[in-house]
This record gives C-alpha cells, sequence and structure tokens, in this order.
C-alpha cells in the first residue's frame, strides 16, 4: 500500500479501508482485498487499461477496446464488424493483426476474401 500514489489523497484511502473491511470475512486485511489497480501499481505493473481513467489512455489502447468489443458484440462477423465501425475488410484484418485479437474458443474465424 506504500507504492501506491494514492493519487485520490486520503478520501481515497479511506474508501479502499471501508470497502475492504465491509468485504472481509475476517479480523485480517489482506492483499486479497485491495482493488486490482493499486496491487499492479505496489508490484510495479500497469494497471489494465479498463481500470485508467479515459484521459490516461492512449489513443491506440481505446481503439483496440472499442475494436474487441464490436468484435465480440457481433459474435466475430467481420463484415457486421466493418458496418459498425465503418471501415473496409482489408482495414479491419490489419487492425486485427496490429492488435494481436484473437477470436474466443468455439468461434469459427471468417475464411479471408
Amino acid at each position: 500500500m506504500e507504492a501506491y500514489q494514492w493519487p485520490g489523497n486520503i478520501r481515497e484511502l479511506e474508501n479502499v479501508l471501508m470497502k475492504g473491511v465491509a468485504l472481509s470475512h475476517s479480523d485480517t486485511f489482506t492483499r486479497e482485498l485491495l482493488p486490482e489497480h493499486i496491487l499492479c501499481q505496489s508490484m510495479g505493473s500497469t494497471p489494465p487499461t479498463a481500470e485508467k481513467p479515459l484521459t490516461a489512455r492512449s489513443l491506440k489502447d481505446i481503439e483496440k477496446e472499442h475494436i474487441s468489443r464490436i468484435l465480440e458484440a457481433n459474435n466475430w462477423h467481420r463484415g457486421k464488424a466493418c458496418e459498425v465501425l465503418g471501415v473496409s475488410r482489408p482495414r479491419l484484418r490489419r487492425m486485427i493483426n496490429e492488435y494481436g485479437l484473437v477470436p474466443p474458443q468455439g468461434i469459427v474465424e471468417e475464411e479471408e476474401d
């Protein structure tokens, strides 16, 4: 907890402690009670992009997340995803490759054009 920067100062610390105590099943406050973004920063890694405020994320991170959500919402149907995103199939294919997006198991990838 000392390694975390606490951008919300004492109010953020107080809220984290109160929530941890409320969720605890024992008299001991353990690491598992801390939010993931605090654990990540204290261990020297970056929190998942979803945990960062929008203003602290790069355009690439936001684009990757948006493309991933559109693909998931359309069950990885690339044609429908292209319509929603307003891009061509070759452009979508390049973005999928650039961001390393992979369909979940059980989803059969469409044949390439």
